[in-house]
């Protein structure tokens, strides 16, 4: 089985960045949480509660995300796209982590399914993205026509980290926004 060269240092940095993230929000504790309206019960009742405007939060998402993805295309262009990369994976890491310790510091044991139902199915398919671009920049690329001609030749990962993108923006808005409404109404 051939070894994917960058998988390690994904590891890491996404690990790194994870516990980093539980840390952080360890040492500020709970000074920082009982201050904070972050994933409090009230917060949740109002999700639950609340009509959402699916298409309206689909724009919105796809405006943030498309951007998200113009950077990292811009970046990658001008050949710091695994750079690029790395930061969005070290930024997902710390979120999550730090995400993670709010929901357990909170709610214990179901604070682990509202995480996971905070994160999932959308996160899978950005993480597919994710690894379609890092393939993507594996090659040592340094003229605008040796970058047309790699995209050309490796088509099916440009494909896939498109597809991967719009379906993880519209699992986002719709899937994920109803499961997470659905799990609420047990919470």
């Amino acid at each position: 089985m051939k070894k994917i060269p960058f998988l390690r240092t994904v590891k890491m940095i996404f690990l790194g960045c994870f516990l980093a993230g539980f840390v952080l929000f360890l040492i500020l504790g709970k000074t920082f949480l009982d201050d904070s309206l972050l994933l409090q019960v009230s917060a949740l009742r109002e999700i639950k509660d609340s009509t959402i405007d699916k298409d309206a939060f689909f724009r919105y998402i796809v405006w943030r995300r498309l951007f998200c993805v113009g950077v990292c295309l811009w970046l990658w262009w001008k050949g710091f796209g695994k750079w690029a990369i790395y930061v969005c994976l070290g930024w997902i890491g710390a979120t999550m982590g730090a995400c993670m310790y709010t929901c357990l510091f909170r709610y214990h044991f179901k604070g682990i399914f509202l995480w996971i139902f905070l994160y999932f199915p959308h996160l899978l398919c950005y993480a597919a993205a994710l690894f379609c671009g890092m393939i993507l920049t594996e090659g040592k690329l340094s003229g605008k026509a040796e970058k047309i001609k790699f995209l050309w030749q490796h088509w099916l990962f440009v494909l896939g980290f498109g597809v991967a993108v719009l379906l993880g923006m519209y699992a986002e808005s719709y899937i994920n926004v109803s499961m997470l409404q659905d799990f609420l109404q047990f919470f």
